[in-house]
């Protein structure tokens, strides 16, 4: 009898701990079914995708301070809706680089032209020299 009592205790023992195995399976399903139902709704993860080949969403829901956009073969990515950056620390998009690069072409232009003259204005500042100094020009014409 000693050992059917002390197989029964062991039996009872293992049942409750079963029953709180078939417990804390059935939390960790629904926590795993959660997850999954987030991570294909895109609403967690850092990176997220609406279908293959669409766009990224990188880290939308995090903070940070930087992100790396290269892709699983470690080429690069364009990063697309940039808003132009105003602070030191911001970014720029093409917009404002293309206004710089009018802008430098412009100034490019102008420096070439003046380069132009400041070469002509040089060449008849000699000429004048040369005359002023051989009596061909001045105040007082040397007559020969």
């Amino acid at each position: 009898m000693l050992q059917l009592n002390m197989t029964n205790a062991q039996v009872s023992n293992i049942d409750g701990r079963v029953t709180q195995n078939t417990t804390d399976i059935a939390a960790n399903t629904a926590s795993i079914n959660d997850l999954t139902n987030q991570l294909n709704s895109s609403g967690l993860g850092l990176v997220s995708q609406s279908a293959a080949g669409a766009d990224l969403t990188v880290g939308k829901e995090t903070d940070g301070a930087a992100v790396d956009f290269a892709n699983n073969a470690g080429a690069t990515r364009t990063l697309k809706n940039v808003t132009a950056g105003v602070a030191d620390t911001d970014a720029v998009n093409m917009s404002q680089l293309n206004a710089t690069n009018a802008e430098v072409s412009n100034i490019d232009a102008r420096v070439t032209q003046n380069t132009n003259d400041i070469t002509n204005n040089t060449t008849s500042i000699s000429n004048i020299t040369t005359q002023i100094n051989s009596g061909e020009i001045g105040l007082v014409l040397r007559i020969r």
